[in-house]
């Protein structure tokens, strides 16, 4: 299991970042990350063990290095994440949680091509996340990439990718894990077309609702929970 929390505001979101992820603690107890863009620092990124560690104790100190406008951190059980990826889709961080039951399937299919590598974890098994990467960026472009990821997976996944200008997320197909998208407080909101929203407020994402009651810091104005099974993607950005 795992849980994931992410940002893109007007103004530095690490707060929010930090301790929306921090309540997702209860859902992992093997690894923490962090992942923030910021236009003078670039990509900055943190991964630990939070086996023996809590969360909010392992980041605090990284926390007074990071800053962005646009951020995402995750709790999982089994792999580092999130991750930094470079490929012909650019340059984005990615997280995920679900399970991949035809993964090795997924990694044969893959080595069918030369050229293909992946970086095993210490129990010998290739990291999710870096596995559904490789599915996304197979296709075009990363909205297409996900759909084909989630097409040709035997589970369920969730995706989160952030991008210098934007969050994109997408619950898995089947509708077995919840995905809500709030704003922060004292902000009206803008209309939404096609599953996007214009930074003319602070958003957040998270894989948990209860997250926006339980931290101010984040938020605790709800706005919408993904229906079941509708395979949308949502895009957080600049512009419509």
């Amino acid at each position: 299991m795992g849980g994931f929390f992410g940002a893109f505001s007007n103004t530095n979101c690490k707060y929010d970042i930090f301790f929306g992820t921090d309540y997702h603690s209860h859902l992992g107890t093997k690894l923490g990350g962090m992942v923030f863009y910021d236009k003078d620092k670039g990509y900055q990124r943190q991964i630990h063990t939070i086996e023996n560690t809590p969360f909010r104790s392992k980041f605090e100190k990284d926390l007074e290095s990071m800053n962005g406008n646009v951020g995402m951190g995750c709790i999982s059980d089994t792999d580092p994440q999130p991750l930094l990826v470079r490929s012909h889709l650019g340059l984005f961080a990615i997280t995920t949680v679900g399970l991949i039951n035809n993964a090795e399937e997924l990694v044969d299919k893959i080595f069918i091509k030369a050229g293909h590598q992946f970086m095993l974890t210490a129990a010998g098994k290739v990291n999710t996340t870096e596995l559904i990467a490789k599915l996304i960026n197979q296709c075009d472009n990363i909205v297409d990439g996900i759909r084909y990821a989630q097409e040709v997976i035997d589970g369920s996944c969730t995706v989160m990718i952030m991008a210098p200008d934007a969050l994109i997320v997408a619950r898995d197909k089947v509708g077995r894990l919840p995905v809500v998208i709030g704003k922060k407080e004292q902000f009206d909101y803008p209309e939404r077309q096609g599953g996007r929203f214009k930074l003319e407020n602070n958003w957040v994402i998270s894989n948990m609702e209860d997250n926006f009651a339980a931290n101010k810091p984040g938020t605790n104005d709800f706005v919408r929970g993904m229906a079941a099974k509708d395979g949308i993607m949502y895009f957080i950005n600049r512009e419509t």
